[in-house]
């Protein structure tokens, strides 16, 4: 059975891209991790114009088409990934596959476009909520007079679901300031959740999320 499956991302990364035949082989595999198959082999080509300057891979798969754009002149570079299937689209397979970017402040817009442009974001975060609640939480105990619980990434058995759980925390918080720091907090069911770290840290270098009574 057919599916259409539209995602538009884009991201700050810090280790972009640059290099045409590493860039065609990160899409291989890429497609190969989604369990799709090329129609032709990807072909990047590097653009020296002033302003614009940046990489570019693009492959036609069986099920539509993947096209990479990076612009490493900027600090930090930028990256757009775009993936329309009329097949099934795994989100986490996405991010372990961006892991290797470095990437940061990611955005972006997930649609079924079977009847239209429906958006699946919203969707994707209950399936992101779900790993978060589902995960071990430790109070802690050296702040007793502070009560919140953490969970720790390498304590989960994806790092990409932690990513994932990170980034929608940091796309979707909302601003508060703590003491004289100002955080992004996502609440769910009477608890909010944050991270500590900067928010150029990669999402999948993030040590730990918190969660308190909101």
């Amino acid at each position: 059975m057919l599916e259409h499956k539209h995602l538009l991302l884009m991201a700050d990364v810090h280790n972009p891209l640059t290099v045409e035949p590493l860039a065609e082989n990160w899409m291989l595999g890429l497609i190969s991790d989604l369990k799709m198959r090329p129609l032709i082999e990807p072909k990047a080509v590097y653009c020296n114009i002033e302003g614009n300057r940046g990489l570019t891979c693009i492959c036609a798969i069986e099920t539509s088409h993947i096209v990479l754009h990076i612009w490493d002149e900027p600090i930090p570079a930028k990256m757009q990934l775009d993936i329309y299937t009329c097949s099934s689209l795994n989100m986490t397979t996405v991010w372990k596959a961006m892991r290797s970017f470095e990437p940061f402040d990611i955005n972006y817009k997930f649609y079924d476009r079977e009847s239209g442009f429906i958006p699946l974001n919203d969707i994707e975060a209950k399936r992101i909520e779900k790993n978060l609640l589902k995960n071990t939480w430790h109070f802690a105990k050296t702040m007793p007079q502070i009560p919140h619980w953490y969970t720790r990434g390498r304590e989960w058995s994806s790092l990409d679901e932690f990513a994932e759980a990170v980034d929608l925390i940091n796309l979707e918080g909302i601003e508060e300031r703590w003491g004289n720091r100002t955080y992004k907090y996502y609440h769910i069911d009477g608890y909010k959740y944050w991270t500590m770290e900067e928010p150029d840290v990669p999402s999948h270098k993030h040590i730990l999320i918190n969660r308190a009574k909101a």
